[in-house]
């Protein structure tokens, strides 16, 4: 059968096939959205505590964004190219 597998901390590890259900077990699908899921032994938690969640989503946000030498740099070789010197 198809189950997640957990840790003794209820932390997901991953999916597999197994031939018998144990405690480290659960035939209940994870739902997407999660950051580190969690089995709370009826239901699938989130396992971050959300000051960890907010500190992804900012150096998610950071890593997107060009820094101010690299929008320079960028805008630089645009009117280099616009006037036709490269």
């Amino acid at each position: 059968m198809f189950v997640r597998i957990i840790d003794s901390n209820g932390l997901f590890i991953r999916d597999d096939f197994v031939d018998e259900l144990t405690e480290f077990t659960v035939e209940t699908p994870c739902p997407d959205g999660f950051y580190l899921p969690k089995w709370d032994g009826s239901a699938w938690v989130e396992g971050k505590t959300a000051e960890e969640i907010a500190a992804i989503k900012a150096a998610a946000s950071a890593a997107q964004q060009p820094t101010d030498s690299e929008r320079i740099s960028e805008l630089e070789t645009l009117v280099l190219q616009i006037g036709g010197i490269i």
